[in-house]
């Protein structure tokens, strides 16, 4: 069973908001390609999200909620309705890059 990360992110480079990002630890060199908020790193899903949230509200920051990559059960909102999600906007250039 693979150990999934979560770190903070700036959604599409966006400074004024804040998310959550899940990767594959085998796939942790990954973590460049987003922008991230800083260098810290969860390994519990509720914990990143209540990070994100007082980090957003902290700096004035809008949170966008967390849509889960590798477990829709975790996502706060519903991920296939989900417009950004659907777009790519949480996506890698290298995933981006693979859409058709």
């Amino acid at each position: 069973m693979s150990t999934i990360i979560y770190f903070l992110i700036h959604p599409g480079s966006d400074k004024t908001q804040v998310t959550i990002m899940d990767l594959d630890f085998e796939c942790l060199n990954e973590r460049s390609d987003f922008c991230t908020v800083d260098e810290e790193y969860f390994f519990e899903c509720d914990e990143a999200i209540s990070v994100g949230r007082a980090i957003a509200k902290k700096y004035q920051l809008t949170y966008v909620p967390y849509v889960a990559r590798y477990n829709d059960l975790l996502s706060e909102g519903e991920s296939e309705d989900d417009e950004d999600a659907q777009s790519g906007f949480f996506l890698t250039e290298r995933e981006r890059s693979r859409l058709p």
